[in-house]
Formats: C-alpha cells, structure tokens, sequence
C-alpha cells in the first residue's frame, strides 16, 4: 500500500467513526460515556489523513500551480502506482462500516455468552423504591434473586425490558447484554419468564415482562450458572431502547 492510499483509509475510517457518533449508532458498540471521546477520534483521524495526503503530495501541488496536468506525468512512480491499486481493495471493509453499520448485539451472542454477569458479593440488601410495578434493571433482579434469595423481591411486582431469547427447558427468556467498556466484553443476563401469561414470542423481539419473583431455575447451572425467574401477569412489545445495553 502506498502512502496516498493509507491516508484515504485514515480519511475514511475517521468520517466513519463520526458518522456513528454524531447520532445514536456509537451506543451499539461502547457505553455512552466514550461519546465525546469517539467524536474527537473520529475527527483527528480524519484530519490527520488530510494533512498527510497534502504534505505528501508537493509535486502535485507544484504542478497544480504551473498549470500543469499531474495526472499524465508518467514518472518513476506510474509503475508503483498500478502495481498498489490491489490495496484499495482494503476500503471495501470501511464502505461497509460508513454505508451500513451493524445492529447492537441480540440473541445469536447471547446464546454464547456462557459467563455468569452476577458476582459473589453480601446478602445485604437494601430494600427497595416504592413503585408497583418497579422498573428494574436485569442484572440487579437477578443479583437479588441469587445472592439475596429474593427477600427483597418478595411480594413485589417488576417491570423487566429486555429482548427475547430461547430457554431449552421451554418458552423464552427476557435478555439483556451488560457491557463494561465496548460491546466486545457483553455479558447475557437473562431472566426465565414462566406462567399463563407469557405467550410465545419470537427471538429478538424487545419485550417488558411485568410480574413476580418465582424463585431460581437450576436447570443450566453447570451451564451459565442460576437463572432467576418472573412469573408474567402481562407481556408487552416495546420499541428497542436508545442504549441496547446496560453498562
């Protein structure tokens, strides 16, 4: 690869990390806290590509002032110029980032994410906010229902967002990815919905599940470790969050 065309690939892989980050998309791949920091990489590749390409190209410059037709000068460097055009061939993955970037995580990762998201920690927790029923997030309903036992989840209606994964034993569970830094460490916690009211549901459909603690299934323990349960009063589908994945 010559110097111009990996100043182009720097051009583009910058115009593409600020494309993803000027809207949403960025939240597909890292925590919403890297936004700002993606936005000035973004835009430093991108000007360092530009002033590569400029500082490189003197002649050019040089025969743009006299007039002259850069394109017909057959010098030295025609024959390496035809000889590196097989290099271009590397924009073809960035084209693909910048025309069509890739949609967050579902259930084909999830369904290989076979670590446990819930660490060993104390017993004690707080009780919990008012609210019937109460927005939880997945991994703190299921750290509860773990390492508390569900005291605290006793006798407590929750709301649970999350998309819809298959549960081997039968019906489905509802599925959230848990990200430390970028979408390459995600975690699958997932919460198995039981009773009359769960339905059948398609993979990937983003659902809110309200219901009850109905204890902890053992089942795939060896597995991906206890799985905590909702017993559905109502199932709903719901529009795919802005931030796919709890951080």
């Amino acid at each position: 690869m010559n110097r111009d065309t990996g100043n182009v690939l720097l051009v583009l892989l910058g115009g593409a990390v600020v494309r993803i980050s000027a809207g949403d998309t960025y939240l597909r791949y890292v925590k919403p806290t890297m936004h700002i920091l993606l936005l000035l990489a973004g835009a430093i590749l991108v000007l360092l590509g530009l002033v590569s390409l400029w500082r490189d190209n003197p002649g050019s410059r040089a025969a743009a002032d006299r007039g002259a037709d850069p394109a017909h000068d057959h010098g030295p460097g025609h024959v390496h110029a035809h000889g590196s055009r097989m290099a271009w061939l590397l924009l073809v993955p960035v084209f693909a980032i910048f025309l069509v970037a890739p949609p967050a995580l579902g259930s084909y990762a999830a369904d290989r994410s076979t670590v446990s998201r819930v660490p060993a920690q104390s017993s004690d927790y707080p009780p919990l906010p008012a609210g019937d029923p109460l927005a939880m997030r997945l991994d703190e309903y299921e750290a509860r229902a773990v390492w508390d036992a569900g005291r605290t989840l006793a006798d407590r209606r929750f709301a649970l967002t999350g998309f819809v994964t298959t549960r081997p034993a039968g019906g489905y569970y509802v599925t959230r990815l848990v990200i430390t830094c970028c979408a390459a460490d995600a975690v699958a916690v997932r919460i198995a919905v039981t009773g009359g009211s769960a339905g059948s549901l398609a993979r990937d459909t983003w659902i809110e599940v309200v219901g009850r603690y109905d204890g902890i299934d053992h089942s795939r323990e060896g597995e991906i470790g206890p799985v905590a349960t909702i017993r559905a009063d109502s199932v709903r589908q719901v529009a795919a969050p802005r931030e796919p994945y709890e951080t």
